[in-house]
């Protein structure tokens, strides 16, 4: 093998595919698949996923649906990383993905030999002292039933209901818990939303909300679901595989419903869930969500195989880790291609992206390996960041085919040798939920956090004026700064992503953990040299927030 085109990685320490998804996504793969993942994207997707889909994807998509002759591997090893990845979005996928048809067509047969199912099992009767409840919704399983198995087996407290209907009409449990009912025309599904149907029975029908393609151009988007005990409008591709349930969205936002006699009340739904799980319900359209697409773009392509010598869906017929990590960027608008890993070396130091030692790792980012074939002999892309500092990443040719691996450190385990972001223009956030016109926090709601973080005296003054100073106390504010990383402070305290990006985007910006992490930064309140708008001026821009404009 030529080490300028990166090894095949059959080693057993760099091949295979491994782990289950954090909080933040899951896996999705196999041909069969791949509609969920480039709608969803892994659902920690953050940004304008269709629009995004039919320019950048939809080709590939076309184009994958009828691939080269190849294995059609069981998908049973990819659906139980889903059904244990505690996001019920991708729970609800592998549930549906195990169910049987009936005579009439309705999926709602159980068999109970599934491995996923037989996890699906034992989640319901540890939450019932050791048995099925109400076993009679579960096999054949109710549209009620499968909603509420989902969120149980995903770990969410989600009450049931009896009937699909009543999620709809009982309402209090779901908005105690966060959830707020959209009618049907107000506003657009989310990854993870439930639908609500009335129909000729009281019971109505329930499914749940797994894509969402937004509409554009004045022509209809897309809802894609899945449930239980209804007919799936599914087809059929040459794989054998299934996509999902799909019906229009017009845009104005109105699901059309593709059952005559059925009506869509509209979508119950929990912004917080969204979040973790992907948002399209707030998309970007300014770029802040490259590093989201790049990550998107990743996932939905794992599980793809070579074929003849080497033959692969990036380009030509030779090794090919770097044509898949390029590709995934050029997903993102980051226009950059190239079969040689080391150029990844060139590209971050042409642009100032390659990182210091192994140090402030993103999603998105391009990680590089030793091998025999040298320091820099293969690449993949990172997909998570977990709170310890460990990563997980998805890589083309590792086993001959796109291989997430992972979590494993940047100091041991993988001999990993260099980190190269992406070039991100300046002013998208590359991710971050930034937002200019999110409504800022009142003083007091601002001094209230601050408190409850353990500032106290003056300290207390001092750091809710920075924020004021900072931020204008807008707990979604966003500056991207001129320099070698192009770092991006966040947030009501403006926390900067490579300076601390032990900090996460969610927690910088969310008021209360901003506060509390400012708490950390600060020493405790004893030193607030970390803002430039304390440390710099005459007089420093604090202090027109402070009592008496006193230092």
């Amino acid at each position: 093998m030529s080490k300028s085109r990166g090894s095949a990685l059959g080693l057993s320490g760099l091949g295979g595919g491994g782990g289950i998804m954090g909080s933040l996504g899951g896996v999705v793969t196999t041909l069969g698949l791949h509609m969920f993942a480039i709608i969803v994207g892994g659902l920690f997707l953050l940004g304008g996923i269709g629009g995004w889909w039919n320019h950048n994807m939809k080709a590939a998509y076309d184009s994958e649906m009828n691939p080269p002759a190849t294995s059609s591997d069981t998908l049973d090893g990819d659906l139980m990383q889903m059904i244990n990845s505690k996001n019920a979005v991708l729970v609800g996928v592998a549930i549906e993905r195990v169910l049987k048809e009936n005579s009439k067509g309705s999926l709602n047969v159980i068999d109970r030999s599934n491995p996923v199912m037989q996890v699906v099992i034992q989640k319901l009767k540890q939450s019932n002292g050791g048995s099925i409840p109400d076993a009679g919704d579960f096999d054949p399983m109710q549209c009620a039933y499968f909603i509420h198995t989902t969120f149980l087996v995903a770990g969410v407290d989600l009450p049931g209901q009896p009937t699909a209907f009543q999620y709809w009409t009982n309402r209090s449990p779901y908005i105690s818990r966060g959830w707020n009912y959209i009618d049907n025309g107000t506003g657009m599904p989310s990854p993870g939303d439930l639908v609500v149907l009335s129909g000729p029975n009281p019971a109505g029908h329930i499914a749940m909300v797994a894509g969402v393609d937004p509409p554009q151009g004045g022509k209809d988007g897309y809802v894609y679901m899945v449930q239980a005990n209804a007919p799936n409008n599914y087809v059929k591709n040459s794989a054998d595989h299934l996509t999902f349930m799909r019906w229009s969205l017009t845009s104005s936002n109105f699901m059309k419903s593709g059952w005559s006699s059925f009506t869509v009340m509209g979508f119950i739904h929990n912004q917080a869930l969204s979040q973790k799980w992907g948002d399209p319900f707030h998309a970007s359209s300014d770029g802040s969500d490259i590093r989201a697409k790049i990550v998107a773009a990743a996932r939905s392509r794992l599980g793809d195989k070579e074929w003849g010598n080497n033959c692969n869906h990036y380009g030509p017929c030779e090794e090919w880790c770097a044509l898949f990590a390029t590709w995934t960027w050029r997903q993102a608008g980051i226009d950059y291609s190239t079969a040689y890993v080391p150029d990844f070396i060139n590209y971050g130091q042409k642009h100032g992206t390659l990182h210091q030692g192994m140090s402030n790792p993103q999603p998105g980012d391009a990680i590089v390996f030793r091998t025999g074939e040298g320091p820099h002999g293969h690449v993949g892309i990172i997909v998570e960041v977990k709170p310890d500092g460990k990563v997980i990443s998805i890589e083309g040719n590792s086993s001959n085919k796109v291989s997430q691996i992972g979590p494993y450190s940047l100091h041991g385990g993988r001999d990993t040798t260099a980190i190269v972001s992406p070039d991100i223009p300046a002013g998208s956030s590359g991710g971050a939920k930034c937002d200019k016109n999110a409504t800022p926090l009142t003083n007091d709601q601002a001094t209230a956090l601050a408190s409850q973080a353990g500032f106290t005296g003056h300290s207390l003054l001092v750091i809710v004026a920075i924020a004021h100073a900072e931020s204008s106390l807008n707990p979604k504010n966003c500056l991207r700064n001129n320099d070698p990383h192009h770092t991006l402070d966040r947030g009501i305290m403006q926390i900067n992503n490579y300076w601390h990006s032990e900090v996460s985007d969610a927690c910088a910006f969310d008021p209360k953990c901003a506060f509390e992490q400012a708490y950390r930064i600060s020493s405790h309140g004893t030193s607030f040299r970390p803002w430039t708008t304390y440390t710099t001026g005459n007089p420093p821009p604090y202090r027109q927030f402070m009592p008496n404009h006193e230092p």
